[in-house]
């Protein structure tokens, strides 16, 4: 179990050093921001796209099936509550 909590700590910190760098204009920062529930949401309404739904339906079948994997893995606030909660609670 120590080694699923070790891939899943090291993805969130990827993911959210990518956020970081897209939010200061490092790279074009869109397609790590289309993986986040309100964007994708707003794309299925607004846009009509196919491949925004598929990606709203994944990550909702992620959650279900793994509990709060996008919280702790995906989504930058919820990454930073883990390591705050590991730094300062454990």
């Amino acid at each position: 179990m120590k080694k699923v909590y070790k891939t899943r700590l090291i993805i969130a910190i990827i993911v959210l050093l990518l956020a970081i760098l897209g939010i200061y204009g490092v790279f074009y920062s869109v397609e790590i921001f289309d993986i986040q529930i309100l964007p994708l949401l707003q794309r299925c309404i607004v846009d009509f796209s196919i491949i925004a739904l598929s990606l709203l339906t994944g990550i909702i079948i992620l959650t279900v099936l793994f509990g709060r994997i996008y919280c702790s893995v995906i989504c930058p606030l919820g990454i930073i509550q883990e390591l705050i909660s590991i730094l300062f609670f454990d």
